[in-house]
């Protein structure tokens, strides 16, 4: 495909459109928004905590869907790259938006000019809009400016200001998203990030860490929330129970509303748990030494809504201490059949905290021995954090497809962690757990 013929022609200046086709989101550019998935882990699909689109998801409530097989970025992908090797992918995928990084390589990349990496941008662009695509393109992001050369911090600066400010102009229909101001050091000259590592990635000059993803996924969704509707997937009632007949499309899990406190506390993993529990529910935990967790049920100021709060406190004496909601029994196995797609949704509201490294909600179902995981968020992030402020919103795991074979599990999971030797403080509150047939 010409697309620097598709460049030149004016296809770009389409009318927008009142509503995307559908929900879902491709991704291209470099390691910053590659690292928002986990391709490694053997029979998972996972969207980390580091990478905007979990943020993005979860803070618009669920509004949109980044598939995991329509995202093509690769670390190290300059502007160029991103033509030759994911250009023609995400014009053939039927994803109704696309989320775009990529810039830093640019600067690194020897003989690269300023000149060829703006050419570079409005040929993409141009081949996006004339497909049709609604773009959302980041604005580029602050690094460690001690790291680059004078001619390197210039160019980084003449990407973010062409895609801030005349990108806009010349492709109106292009969405610019911009985290700079959540994530710089605004008396630094040298183009650095502030809060190292709290925002940025412990030890590293360049990708964010869960705080620093929670800032770029928090500007994307104000972005999303203008253009998709809402598409609210969580289940108000215990009404809605799956039934093959009646309601194929109902929650296979039991207590979505999270009624009642006939819970149990199991905790075999140590740490000083007590409180309430919602009826079908267990809390358990994971090298816990030194946590204390006080189980409670809240409710919302207009009766309407349940949750089951944890509030964790102490310090932790093992490296990795986790605490765990779960769900599991024979209700929910007998409801899923092998070739079934999943999909678990999670309220969530998350006050301030410090030290609280990790939150995730976990589909796992077991076949023929194996385990199969469908993840939104992280259990361990190194030495990283997530965002000290309050947040609430709807996590959204992967689809998971049922493998053929024995199905001897299905198990729901919503996990907390922390750091060994940090005080742990902080509450989190899950409401309307939904496990849903797609």
């Amino acid at each position: 495909m010409d697309f620097d013929l598709i460049a030149r022609s004016k296809l770009v200046r389409m009318a927008p459109r009142s509503r995307p086709e559908n929900n879902m989101l491709a991704v291209i550019g470099d390691s910053r928004v590659a690292f928002g998935k986990d391709v490694a882990t053997p029979n998972s699909r996972i969207h980390t905590a580091r990478g905007p689109q979990f943020w993005a998801t979860t803070l618009s409530r669920a509004r949109v869907r980044f598939p995991l097989e329509y995202d093509f970025a690769l670390a190290g992908t300059n502007t160029q790259e991103l033509i030759d090797q994911q250009l023609a992918e995400v014009l053939a995928c039927p994803a109704s938006g696309v989320l775009m990084l990529t810039g830093t390589n640019d600067i690194t990349t020897a003989g690269r000019t300023i000149a060829q990496s703006l050419t570079a941008y409005r040929t993409i662009l141009a081949a996006l809009l004339g497909a049709g695509k609604l773009v959302f393109l980041f604005a580029e992001l602050p690094q460690t400016g001690s790291v680059r050369s004078m001619a390197q911090r210039g160019h980084l600066m003449a990407i973010r200001s062409y895609l801030k400010y005349t990108a806009p102009t010349e492709f109106p229909n292009v969405v610019v998203v911009d985290a700079w101001p959540d994530m710089a050091d605004p008396s630094v000259s040298t183009i650095g990030s502030r809060q190292t590592p709290l925002v940025m990635r412990s030890n590293d000059h360049l990708h964010p860490g869960p705080c620093g993803a929670y800032y770029m996924g928090q500007a994307l969704a104000a972005a999303i929330d203008t253009i998709y509707p809402p598409r609210d997937p969580l289940a108000y009632s215990n009404a809605d129970q799956w039934d093959a007949a009646n309601n194929p499309f109902g929650c296979v899990n039991e207590n979505p509303a999270m009624i009642g406190t006939g819970g149990s506390i199991v905790a075999d993993g140590g740490g000083a748990m007590s409180g309430s529990i919602a009826d079908n529910y267990y809390l358990q935990t994971t090298s816990a030494g030194g946590v204390t967790g006080v189980a409670s049920k809240v409710t919302s100021a207009n009766g309407q809504i349940t949750s089951q709060r944890i509030t964790l406190s102490g310090t932790p004496t093992s490296t990795n201490p986790e605490v765990i909601l779960e769900q599991y029994g024979s209700t929910v196995l007998s409801r899923v059949s092998s070739g079934d797609v999943l999909e678990l949704f999670c309220g969530v509201d998350c006050g301030a905290s410090a030290n609280l490294k990790g939150i995730m909600a976990q589909l796992r179902v077991r076949v023929d021995g194996t385990y199969h995981y469908a993840q939104a968020g992280t259990r361990d992030t190194g030495t990283n954090y997530l965002p000290p402020e309050a947040w609430s919103g709807v996590i959204r795991t992967p689809q998971l497809t049922v493998p053929a074979g024995i199905l001897e599990e299905v198990r729901i999971g919503l996990y907390l962690s922390g750091y060994g030797g940090a005080a742990l403080t902080g509450a989190v509150a899950f409401n309307n757990v939904s496990l849903r047939k797609v």
